[in-house]
């Protein structure tokens, strides 16, 4: 979003015209208790040559991608081909929003139909949106769809998924008709996956869906077939969670 910088003779114009006294009558409809009543805990602003200089020390601390990492849960080290680099220096592939003007966004078009048509292919799905923001908000939709299909209330969630999914999915739902209280918990075996028997209990004709992590949040990955045909014989949908699509270049589609 740009910054637009005013005068206090233009901040004046726009009140009179408006017919308010000043920029605090504004706020008015807001109580005073509510508001926060003092600056925001932020440091104070900086001019463009000392700005560039803070951002330089700060990028001198990073260190290279070339190190050893043990990150997980999602953020795992990936080989970035050059090419990609230089497409997404062209105009059209600046953003990934999906376009109202189709017809001065056809780069855009194009290469949402590639992302749908790959995505399509490495899930084994025969169509693919054309996306979502993230993860998270993919599985929740995935649950409100499968509320939607079912006309079923709960969605059991294990907890092999990733915990920010979780929480998107209680705050999707907190917002429908019973609450969160309609996502229910079931815990990851020793051996790190999601059993037949932790959820075969849970099972029943309020159940939605069942998601779990395809790898899940730890790394380990669940034989889902069993799962699915229990799932499924229950009247429900299970919902797979996949953080990291290079996964499915060598795991089966789910």
């Amino acid at each position: 979003m740009r910054y637009l910088p005013h005068t206090q003779q233009e901040i004046d114009q726009m009140l009179a015209a408006i017919g308010a006294p000043t920029v605090d009558a504004l706020f008015d409809a807001i109580p005073a208790e509510t508001r926060l009543g003092r600056p925001l805990a932020i440091e104070p602003g900086l001019d463009e040559v000392s700005l560039m200089r803070h951002l330089t020390d700060l990028a001198a601390k990073n260190q290279g991608a070339t190190m050893l990492s043990f990150q997980g849960a999602g953020i795992y080290d990936h080989h970035i081909p050059p090419a990609v680099d230089q497409l997404l220096l062209r105009s059209e592939l600046y953003t990934a929003y999906t376009p109202y003007q189709p017809e001065v966004a056809q780069g855009t078009l194009q290469s949402i139909w590639e992302f749908q048509t790959i995505v399509a292919e490495i899930l084994g799905h025969p169509v693919a949106n054309a996306s979502m923001y993230d993860g998270a908000s993919a599985v929740a939709e995935a649950a409100l769809m499968a509320r939607r299909i079912t006309k079923r209330p709960k969605i059991i969630v294990c907890d092999g998924v990733h915990p920010e999914y979780i929480e998107t999915i209680e705050t999707y739902m907190s917002g429908l008709e019973g609450g969160a209280e309609n996502v229910v918990r079931t815990r990851v075996g020793d051996d790190g996956v999601t059993s037949v028997s932790s959820v075969a209990d849970l099972l029943d004709d309020h159940v939605a869906a069942l998601v779990v992590g395809y790898p899940n949040f730890f790394g380990c990955v669940a034989d889902l077939r069993p799962l699915a045909e229990r799932v499924h014989a229950a009247g429900a949908l299970l919902v797979t969670a996949t953080q990291d699509p290079y996964a499915l270049a060598l795991l089966e589609a789910p």
